[in-house]
């Protein structure tokens, strides 16, 4: 379902309730409430006496307080990792099982692992794959960039062309011009 039919709808339904207002408002309402929201949220995680209050706040925290653009599940940083154990590898353990219908006296083998940007495990499989997919992206970024130059080459011929016709068009009615008043002058 588009987002204008089903905005439409809710506009049908409230309409029934008694309010004359179309779907579209709807939708900037609600954007709106979740702005204020997540606004707030964000001053009251920084501010510690300075709480802002707001009347639909235990509301909005019902519907939206697990949703990830409120809570991250997790946040990049640029910074530098204040706890040095979080950078590069982590220590290697053995891993085993605590099943026992499972457990056996051989431990696994152990995986190689270290951190990413936002400090979750990867494997060393998971890291190659995710350097061919960013080369693949880089990839299709240096294709996309040669479209857009290639587009921009085009825009910039057909806008020459464009000039030189006009110059040419001009040079003709400057032509036209001195031999009417050529023969003007020879007139008289």
């Amino acid at each position: 379902m588009k987002q204008n039919a089903f905005w439409g709808k809710i506009a049908a339904l409230m309409a029934k309730e008694g309010f004359a207002v179309i779907g579209t408002q709807y939708r900037t309402n609600l954007a709106t409430l979740k702005r204020q929201y997540k606004k707030i949220k964000d001053h009251n995680k920084r501010s510690g006496s300075n709480r802002t209050d707001w009347p639909y706040l235990e509301i909005m925290d019902d519907l939206f307080g697990s949703k990830p653009w409120v809570e991250p599940l997790s946040t990049a940083s640029s910074s530098s990792a204040s706890d040095p154990k979080s950078e590069g590898p982590i220590a290697i353990e053995p891993q085993i099982s605590t099943d026992p219908e499972l457990q056996c006296n051989d431990p696994l083998p152990p995986v190689v692992r270290s951190t990413s940007m936002s400090g979750e495990p990867v494997t060393s499989r998971n890291a190659v794959k995710g350097t061919r997919i960013n080369q693949k992206k880089k990839l299709q970024r240096t294709g996309s960039a040669n479209r857009v130059a290639d587009v921009l080459e085009k825009l910039r011929q057909d806008r020459q062309t464009q000039h030189e016709q006009r110059m040419s068009q001009k040079q003709e009615a400057l032509d036209l011009l001195r031999s009417l008043v050529d023969k003007m002058s020879k007139q008289n």
